[in-house]
């Protein structure tokens, strides 16, 4: 426990940092024993973990919300998508692209004016992404990829690495908000920085027209 030295104070009362590999449950002067319980509540102790000195790619809250959202429902996803394709699970791959997507979104969120992400986005990283996963599962289910044989071996055939990527992109191609696109054997959902989030469900709403 240590006093908040900083000025002006980042805290009402009382909150906590990351110091040298510590976290400090800090006091605001003049202010010992108020508001106890809020010193470390979930948003004031994320953001401390977030602003701690790491050599890693992701935030605390950005592999939090991996490790509870995406890691425990992606298998079922993937084996729905392979499922469709008449393939084993361990034949399709995807890709969340997690590094690439929170570097992107992070250099957004630096300019507050434009950036329209809500604040806690980044927890949302894992989750958002699962949720363009789920989106082409349910798109695929729709055009009976699953039951239509033509359809079936007409993606095989444009999506011949059986990889699915999400990645974010600085422009769209046939869409405003997310679109789907065929590259070299991948298929690719894609949305721009800013419509991160945004009409996810629709992202393959066109996948028929790239196949």
């Amino acid at each position: 426990m240590d006093l908040e030295e900083t000025s002006p104070p980042r805290f009402s009362y009382g909150g906590c940092d990351v110091l040298d590999g510590k976290l400090r449950i800090l006091f605001v002067e003049k202010n010992l024993g108020t508001n106890i319980d809020y010193c470390c509540q979930e948003e004031t102790l994320f953001k401390a973990l977030n602003a701690a000195p790491s050599d890693r790619s992701l935030s605390f809250s950005a592999r939090t919300g991996i490790r509870s959202d995406y890691d425990p429902k992606i298998a079922e996803i993937q084996h729905s998508i392979a499922e469709l394709l008449g393939k084993d699970d361990e034949e399709v791959t995807l890709s969340p692209n997690f590094e690439d997507s929170f570097a992107k979104l992070s250099a957004l969120a630096v300019d507050k004016k434009k950036s329209s992400l809500r604040e806690d986005w980044q927890v949302y990283l894992g989750l958002f992404t699962l949720k363009y996963f789920e989106g082409l599962a349910y798109q695929m289910k729709h055009l009976k990829v699953g039951e239509d044989e033509m359809v079936q071996e007409g993606f095989l055939e444009a999506v011949g690495k059986n990889e699915i990527t999400f990645r974010i992109v600085e422009k769209l191609k046939y869409d405003s908000y997310c679109e789907v696109v065929i590259e070299d054997g991948v298929l690719y959902l894609q949305c721009k920085p800013e419509t991160w989030g945004t009409n996810i469900d629709y992202a393959a709403g066109k996948l028929i027209d790239q196949l």
